[in-house]
């Protein structure tokens, strides 16, 4: 199963689209909180076997995501992406005339597994939610 991080948006609407986007084709996304030290993320990202990060092109998170990569082994560093902006990802869409309908099949999800995850910089608890219940795990 990969698990997807995302490590803050440039607006709330791209963030929103990612984080759906994800849910819908089947990736777990983990929302890491960026107040959270090198050390911190690193042991994040390696306890939920994270594959893919998607991050703001700030300075400021990039090199948080550079620290924590430093302390990860070689070959369990996950693929990182920057996150779009929403030009990017709208960007001919504001017009009804550009509106073209397109269907996506949504990803086959477990009811059991989670749906998303979450972490405070504040808790050493990760929840996981799924369509069921919300399970709090250290």
């Amino acid at each position: 199963m990969l698990r997807l991080v995302d490590c803050n948006a440039p607006d709330s609407v791209t963030y929103a689209t990612m984080i759906i986007g994800m849910i819908y084709t089947g990736y777990i996304p983990f929302l890491i909180s960026t107040r959270n030290n090198p050390a911190a993320v690193a042991h994040l990202l390696k306890r939920t076997n994270a594959r893919h990060v998607y991050m703001s092109g700030d300075h400021m998170i990039q090199s948080l995501a550079n620290a924590a990569y430093s302390e990860l082994e070689e070959g369990s560093r996950p693929m990182t992406y920057v996150m779009p902006v929403f030009e990017e990802l709208y960007e001919g869409l504001l017009t009804a005339d550009s509106v073209k309908e397109q269907k996506f099949e949504p990803a086959k999800a477990d009811p059991h597994s989670p749906l998303m995850i979450l972490h405070s910089s504040g808790r050493s608890v990760i929840y996981q939610f799924n369509c069921f219940a919300t399970d709090p795990s250290v």
